[in-house]
């Protein structure tokens, strides 16, 4: 399993964030004033490489909701939603377009930019 670098996002030019996505290597952004300006950069960036991305909300702490209180039905509502998930992926994968880069905002000022392991770089 490979680490993904940490950058500072205000303290990253804009040349070295095309390095980095050129790498096609997994890194995390933190200090993201303006989340939306960053994500939209980075995909435009993307885009002209010829990747294709989408954008994953996914908060690492979420707020507290009815599954905190149903917790005695947790374990169940978790494999339900396991098998519901893996069969949305294997449908999704055999009808959907792959996507070369994912981009998870992981909170209000933060994203990940994750690569699709069957892509080689060039």
């Amino acid at each position: 399993m490979t680490l993904a670098r940490t950058y500072f996002f205000n303290r990253t030019s804009s040349d070295m964030l095309a390095e980095l996505c050129s790498r096609q290597e997994d890194f995390f952004l933190e200090n993201v004033d303006d989340l939306n300006s960053a994500v939209a950069g980075i995909q435009a960036m993307l885009s002209a490489k010829g990747l294709s991305s989408e954008v994953e909300h996914a908060p690492l702490n979420s707020p507290a909701g009815w599954g905190d209180l149903l917790s005695a039905t947790v374990p169940a509502i978790g494999l339900l939603s396991g098998l519901a998930s893996g069969l949305a992926r294997v449908v999704g994968s055999a009808t959907g377009p792959s996507i070369d880069v994912t981009l998870r905002l992981t909170s209000a000022t933060s994203l990940s930019v994750i690569f699709a392991r069957s892509r080689a770089p060039d």
